[in-house]
């Protein structure tokens, strides 16, 4: 399952990166060419690092903590957290985290989107941090099932890989465009798959 999931991030449009939760330091062991771009960071220097190079003086340390709480326990969560790209620029960055493995927890999956234009970097994170890790499932549990129901069926990637890709790539979509939207859990309650 992780080596198609990097596959497919090779060339999906947003940022993913993908991160060991089974080693205490967290490294990053994947991160598409998207968040290269964005970040400025190469894949050659993420990858066996743990993501925290992208915080800073900027960055909240409760919102940190609050992820970390979330790796330790292996849930879901949506953030927003400041970051920073290779030339030292802040971004408000929307984080979408989500556990995946043989234990449910093994590995992160890792949505990041550059929400600055939008937001700003003067943020609120404590209507996200009140969102728990059964509502981001239940509000992306169809996409996600259509998502790694895919995954796990090797025949139909082998048999129809086109029309498995392009139905990976519309359920990362719907979730990412509807995460992108959201201010409070109301509006988690209001998510409709299509």
């Amino acid at each position: 399952m992780l080596k198609t999931l990097q596959k497919i991030g090779d060339n999906f449009p947003y940022c993913l990166v993908i991160v060991d939760n089974t080693d205490k330091l967290r490294p990053c062991v994947y991160a598409n060419q998207k968040f290269s771009e964005n970040t400025g960071f190469d894949h050659n220097f993420v990858v066996g690092k743990n993501l925290s190079f992208l915080q800073g003086k900027l960055t909240d340390i409760e919102t940190v903590l609050f992820m970390k709480k979330c790796f330790k326990e292996g849930v879901s969560c949506v953030q927003d957290i400041v970051n920073y790209k290779k030339d030292g620029t802040p971004f408000l960055n929307r984080l979408l985290m989500l556990p995946f493995g043989d234990k449910g927890r093994d590995y992160y999956l890792g949505f990041q989107n550059d929400i600055t234009k939008e937001k700003g970097l003067d943020y609120s994170n404590e209507s996200l941090k009140s969102i728990k890790d059964s509502e981001v499932k239940h509000v992306v549990n169809n996409s996600l099932a259509i998502i790694f129901g895919v995954l796990a069926s090797e025949s139909y990637r082998k048999s129809n890989p086109e029309q498995a890709a392009m139905e990976l790539e519309k359920a990362f979509e719907t979730i990412l465009d509807y995460i992108l939207k959201i201010e409070s859990l109301s509006d988690f309650e209001n998510f409709k798959y299509i």
